[in-house]
């Protein structure tokens, strides 16, 4: 739960929004607008909060929209409180809302996120102000390279979420052609819509030009394990760990590859073993919680377990 979170594309997100009620409180309607990167599933539930006590809020006193025409900021959805609503709460009543969002296909990757936006419109014409939480998602390049830093073409991975790289772990991907003008494969994290669509599914990733880009992975840590290594050269005898922290891409200098950029596997020929090397920085996310004007409205999110059984 936080201000910001991070996620695989494919993952649930969910939202808790808090409504505080005030003192003549009056035509409450909450907003809810999020970015193309996520796709709304629905309300979980709605709870009323009063005296340390929490109640299931009775459907009569609200009525949820979905894409409401009459939003001038193109909500995803809006929950109308009903005139008895406002008979019935004391000032100092909390509004709990859970719901629940996908991260899609669309969502952008890197450290600008997808972006979830709510806000409250109550009384003749007023309105809080806006709180918004965001959801990252990540991406890095895989790369090798020889001892004088040469692009090295030809491996093979696969990469899993545990250091074991048990099969029930393994990480499955698609295949993006033409993505976003990269020189290089670039790989993104299969979903169930792709499995359930029967789009080809990879679990080994072939390195063919030295380099290939792995997209929609959340902040974790993740293993990588050779499958084949390139003609001439040792494969690695144990899995390396990649600690995703940040984007990590692949820059160059002088035509030849930053040593620190992307995630790079360094293999030198003969019976010398590999050695890998990659770059981290530590991203603090601080966790708050903002009051607003009127209704004194929150936002927090948090990440649910894939919805793929990988």
């Amino acid at each position: 739960w936080g201000d910001t979170n991070d996620a695989d594309i494919g993952q649930e997100i969910e939202f808790d929004s808090t409504i505080i009620v005030r003192s003549g409180a009056e035509n409450y309607i909450f907003h809810d607008k999020m970015s193309n990167g996520l796709e709304f599933i629905g309300i979980t539930s709605i709870t009323h909060q009063t005296s340390g006590e929490n109640h299931i809020l009775d459907p009569k006193y609200y009525t949820i929209i979905n894409n409401p025409t009459d939003c001038e900021d193109d909500c995803t959805f809006e929950i109308v409180l009903t005139e008895d609503f406002h008979k019935h709460v004391n000032s100092g009543d909390r509004i709990i809302i859970l719901y629940k969002a996908r991260l899609t296909e669309d969502a952008v990757i890197g450290n600008d996120g997808n972006p979830n936006e709510v806000w409250l419109h109550y009384g003749d014409n007023s309105e809080s102000t806006h709180d918004v939480t965001i959801t990252k998602t990540y991406g890095f390049d895989l790369v090798k390279t020889t001892t004088d830093h040469k692009l090295l073409p030809g491996a093979k991975f696969k990469i899993y979420r545990d250091a074991q790289c048990t099969d029930a772990k393994i990480i499955k991907f698609v295949k993006l052609n033409g993505y976003k003008g990269t020189t290089y494969d670039v790989y993104r994290i299969a979903t169930s819509e792709d499995i359930k669509a029967g789009t080809a599914v990879y679990e080994e990733l072939e390195v063919t030009n030295g380099c290939i880009r792995i997209i929609g992975l959340d902040k974790d840590h993740y293993f990588l394990k050779e499958t084949v290594a390139p003609d001439g050269y040792n494969l690695l005898k144990a899995p390396k760990e990649i600690s995703l922290e940040f984007d990590n891409y692949l820059q160059f200098e002088q035509q030849k590859p930053l040593t620190n950029t992307g995630f790079q596997v360094v293999n030198q020929a003969g019976s010398i073993l590999p050695e890998t090397g990659a770059t981290g920085i530590k991203i603090f996310v601080g966790v708050g919680m903002f009051t607003v004007i009127a209704s004194g409205l929150l936002l927090v999110t948090k990440k649910r377990m894939s919805m793929i059984e990988d």
